[in-house]
């Protein structure tokens, strides 16, 4: 295990959070709020010295790396950079409780969207631009992890657009962020500053259109006035939401294809037609059920949960079914995206291996073949996506049964559990309007929903790759 790798690029990790906290620095100075500017400002010093003095002391010739050491940088990533991110806003007494906290960071940086902070709750301009920044960066970071480790973790049942991956060595899995970043950075910028200066067109302010935007993208689920969207009574604006949700659940190999003038990427991108199809399938299941709220609300509500975004309609609240909810954000959108849930592409490989087995049944003799993505579709693709669901299933299993602790029903439990794992927080409330706010969750509550927030960032799989101890030796 190279432990040089992981934490030298941590240090980098780390770097980056410290210049991103001086943007809310400089808007707290600006608005007159000194101390916490000064809070901010020391946080990006704190975080700035630990990641320069890694980088420093670790910088050498030698740093190539492998999977293992990718998965334990994942893990590490996702735990450790919400304990520097929450500093500020727990020294200022948002919420004033280290449990509450980290979770507040962990839900930003996971872009799940479970959040303390309601439209009321009078918390300071720059703690709100402060967690739009985290979802933002955390979106970047999802993207950097599916493209970068996860789909090394897996390789065989995670195929994906060969537009991201560049071909590099094995050994080189940790320096593939890089390039990576290079490929995948400018089609995140550009589709954030669109939707951002478009929600400037639809009459938002310029406070407003940038916490809205820099969560939209990342499918983060929050704003400056809570995850309630329709509170702005503009439909321009719900309209471009829906765009900006759209684009971030969607394959960003697609969206870099696009940039460079491959639109026909779209057209044969298999999770995107997925996507789209289980929007379709959910809209007439729930006409089906007599669930209906009006054709807008009710088209907004369920794109919102298909791509884990978890933005609300105020006339959709407690009108769909607990279950398809959850069904929904369980889904996920595309394996490069910033969505989270099990991903099209699972589901992708197993709608064709069924259709497979079934022709098979009809026509013994016959040799059936399936393709993905210009691949040929094999029992050893499928296998690892069997292996995901039984990793997934204990997981929701295990965290509702703990959060059941905390809530009144075990059904209440089950359904905090599926948001934590699918990194879509609102969703509990949309579906339980009776639920208690995060806020009222007791400290190891909180922490165990930190936990599985991570865990759904992660895809679950990287924690037993990490608790096997062939994992560990050198």
């Amino acid at each position: 295990m190279r432990f040089a790798a992981v934490f030298f690029t941590l240090g980098i990790f780390l770097l980056v959070l410290s210049g991103l906290a001086l943007v809310p620095a400089v808007m707290a100075f600006v608005q007159g709020a000194v101390g916490l500017a000064g809070e901010f400002l020391g946080m990006a010093l704190f975080a700035g010295f630990v990641g320069g003095a890694l980088v420093i002391a670790l910088s050498g010739p030698r740093r190539r790396s492998g999977i293992r050491e990718a998965v334990l940088l994942l893990l590490l990533a996702w735990m450790i950079l919400p304990a520097f991110a929450m500093i500020p806003a727990y020294l200022a007494g948002w919420p004033g409780n280290l449990a509450g906290a980290y979770f507040e960071a962990v839900s930003a940086l996971t872009t799940t969207g479970a959040t303390q902070y309601q439209a009321d709750s009078g918390a300071p301009a720059a703690i709100l631009l402060w967690r739009s920044l985290l979802h933002w960066i955390g979106g970047l970071g999802g993207l950097l992890a599916a493209a970068a480790v996860l789909t090394g973790v897996t390789p065989t049942a995670l195929p994906v657009q060969g537009v991201i991956v560049p071909h590099l060595e094995r050994e080189a899995l940790v320096a593939r962020l890089l390039p990576i970043g290079i490929v995948l950075a400018p089609a995140y910028g550009v589709l954030t500053l669109v939707v951002v200066v478009l929600l400037l067109a639809s009459g938002l302010a310029p406070f407003d259109a940038a916490c809205l935007g820099l969560s939209a993208i990342a499918t983060g689920g929050t704003s400056a006035e809570g995850p309630i969207v329709s509170l702005y009574g503009l439909a321009p604006v719900e309209l471009v939401i829906v765009l900006a949700m759209s684009a971030g659940a969607i394959s960003f190999a697609s969206h870099t294809a696009a940039l460079r003038g491959n639109f026909r990427a779209y057209a044969r991108d298999p999770e995107l037609i997925a996507l789209f199809a289980v929007v379709f399938a959910a809209g007439l299941a729930a006409w089906a059920l007599g669930r209906p709220t009006g054709a807008w609300p009710h088209t907004f509500q369920i794109l919102s949960l298909a791509t884990t975004s978890g933005y609300v309609h105020e006339g959709a609240v407690g009108s769909l079914p607990p279950a398809l909810v959850f069904t929904l954000v369980l889904l996920g959108g595309s394996i490069i995206s910033t969505a989270g849930g099990i991903k099209m592409m699972r589901l992708v490989l197993l709608w064709r291996q069924s259709r497979r087995e079934l022709r098979h049944l009809a026509h013994p003799s016959s040799v059936a073949r399936e393709r993905v993505q210009g691949r040929a579709l094999t029992a050893t693709m499928v296998e690892p996506v069997w292996i995901y669901f039984v990793a997934l299933t204990t997981a929701i299993t295990f965290l509702a049964l703990f959060l059941s602790l905390s809530l009144p029903s075990f059904e209440m439990a089950a359904g905090a559990a599926v948001a934590m794992l699918a990194n879509t927080g609102p969703s509990l409330h949309l579906a339980f309007p009776g639920a208690p706010g995060f806020g009222e969750f007791s400290g190891a509550a909180l922490i165990a929903m930190s936990f599985g927030m991570i865990l759904g960032r992660i895809e679950v799989l990287a924690l037993p790759i990490l608790l096997t101890g062939s994992f560990w030796r050198f």
